[in-house]
């Protein structure tokens, strides 16, 4: 299935302020993007926006379940695998975070930013050798 919106896109539509934590209001932004995902189930943009208001409120069980949401939506879409890695990160869970990472990389190989994320997810874990073939 083709992507709703291509990532570059996402800054374009409503609630892609949120990447850049200019709305604060997320109940709000999570109720309107409730009511997007209600109108289309496989909005994958709607899912991975509501995933960031969720994680930036502490609810990032839901936010996970949204972003893979998204994944499963559009699956060619490097946002929603990149914004997941960041949870797993976060959470000390480097495994996770490469894997998604690993992804967002396959999509979007020319992102230099991926590939030094991901390099410090190897020097985390003790693979010095991926680590270094990354940078």
């Amino acid at each position: 299935m083709e992507p709703m919106y291509r990532d570059e896109e996402l800054i374009t539509i409503p609630y892609a302020a949120l990447i850049y934590d200019e709305i604060e209001e997320y109940e709000e932004v999570i109720a309107d993007l409730t009511g997007e995902i209600e109108k289309n189930s496989n909005n994958y943009v709607a899912y991975n926006n509501r995933g960031l208001a969720l994680a930036e409120i502490g609810r990032i069980e839901e936010a996970l379940s949204d972003f893979t949401k998204a994944i499963e939506c559009s699956p060619t879409g490097p946002m929603p695998y990149r914004n997941r890695g960041n949870i797993w990160e976060n959470r000390n869970q480097a495994e996770g975070a490469i894997e998604d990472y690993t992804s967002a990389i396959a999509l979007q190989p020319d992102e230099a930013t991926l590939w030094r994320i991901r390099a410090f997810l190897f020097r985390k874990v003790g693979n010095y050798v991926a680590a270094i073939a990354d940078l």
